[in-house]
C-alpha cells in the first residue's frame, strides 16, 4: 500500500508541471482566487505567472510570498517575489517558487505485510526574471526569462523559456495578451526522455461592475486545449476584499475563494479552493510595500 501510495506521488509530481501549470502558478496566493484570470490586471510579481506586462503594480518596490502544503505538510509549495521600479515606467520582477517532498515511504510486501524499506524526497523549483515597460498612460508591454528544476529520486530535469505579454486600456475596459513559452528548450532528463513544451497564448479583459467591484475573464490556447477562466473581486469596506474565481481545467471546472486586507503598505491574503488531485487547498501570502 505504501509502495502504492509513493508510485502515485511520483507521477503526480512528474506530471504537475507544464506551460499551464507551471510551479510559479501553484504556488501563487492571488491569482487561486481569482481563477488565473489577471491576464489584464497590474498584478505585480504575480503578473509573470500569466502576462509579464503586469509586474509593476505602482512606483513602489514590493516583496511578496505565497505558502501553501498538501498531504500533512509532505507536500509544501511556497514562493517569493520582489519588483522594483528603476525609472517611472520601468519595472523589474523577480520571482522564485520551490516545492519539496520530504519522505515519501517506500516499502515491500512480506508475507503480506508492509514492510518500509526507505523514503525518497523530490525538490523542484522554478524562476522567473520579467521586465516591464509603460508605453504611454494607458499601454504596457513585458518579457521574462524563466529557469525550471526538478530532481526526483535518482532523476533530474531542467528547461528555460521566454514570455512576453501586453496591457492596456480599451473603452472603459482593461484588456491584455500574453504568450507562454514562446520560445522554450524542451525539458530534459537525465534519463534521455525530452518532454516538448507547448507555447501557450491567453488573452482576456478586466471590466469594472460598479465603483468597487471588477470582473475579469481570459481564454487561454494551448496544443489545441481551450480553458476559461473567469474571476470577480469586490471591495466589501475599505481596505477589504473579497474575491472569487474558477477555471476550468479539461473540462472540470474548479473554484476558489480569497480574502484580502490591504493596508498602506501591507497587504495580508488567504485563499481556499479544489487543486485537482491535491484536493481542497489553503494558500496564505503577505505582500509588503517599500
Amino acid at each position: 500500500m505504501r509502495r502504492m501510495w509513493g508510485a502515485f506521488v511520483v507521477l503526480l509530481l512528474s506530471t504537475t508541471v507544464h506551460a499551464t501549470d507551471s510551479l510559479i502558478r501553484n504556488a501563487a496566493v492571488n491569482g487561486f482566487a481569482l481563477g488565473f484570470a489577471a491576464v489584464a490586471q497590474k498584478a505585480g510579481v504575480e503578473a509573470m505567472i500569466v502576462n509579464p506586462a503586469g509586474i509593476l503594480p505602482d512606483n513602489r518596490s514590493h516583496l511578496q510570498t505565497g505558502y501553501s502544503s498538501h498531504f500533512q505538510n509532505l507536500y509544501q509549495t511556497v514562493f517569493v517575489g520582489y519588483s522594483i521600479p528603476t525609472y517611472t515606467n520601468i519595472g523589474i520582477g523577480v520571482v522564485v517558487a520551490g516545492r519539496m517532498v520530504d519522505s515519501i515511504p517506500e516499502s515491500i510486501s512480506n508475507s503480506g505485510l508492509g514492510e518500509i524499506t526507505g523514503s525518497f524526497s523530490d525538490s523542484e523549483y522554478q524562476a522567473k526574471v520579467g521586465i516591464s515597460m509603460k508605453m504611454n498612460t494607458d499601454w504596457s508591454v513585458g518579457a521574462s526569462v524563466g529557469y525550471y528544476g526538478h530532481q526526483i529520486l535518482s532523476e533530474s530535469a531542467n528547461q528555460l523559456s521566454v514570455d512576453v505579454g501586453i496591457q492596456g486600456r480599451l473603452g472603459f475596459a482593461d484588456i491584455g495578451a500574453s504568450v507562454l513559452n514562446i520560445t522554450a528548450a524542451p525539458k530534459n532528463w537525465s534519463t534521455g526522455l525530452v518532454q516538448p513544451v507547448d507555447r501557450h497564448l491567453i488573452f482576456g479583459a478586466e471590466l469594472p461592475l460598479s465603483a468597487r467591484t471588477r470582473l475579469m475573464a481570459s481564454q487561454s490556447l494551448e496544443d489545441g486545449d481551450s480553458r476559461t477562466n473567469v474571476g470577480i473581486a469586490t471591495e466589501l469596506i475599505q481596505q477589504l476584499e473579497i474575491s472569487a474565481g474558477a477555471e476550468d481545467v479539461f473540462g472540470e471546472w474548479m473554484a476558489a475563494v480569497g480574502l484580502k486586507l490591504e493596508l498602506d503598505s501591507f497587504q495580508l491574503t488567504y485563499s481556499y479552493g479544489h487543486s485537482g488531485e491535491l484536493g481542497g487547498t489553503h494558500k496564505l501570502g503577505i505582500q509588503i510595500g517599500i
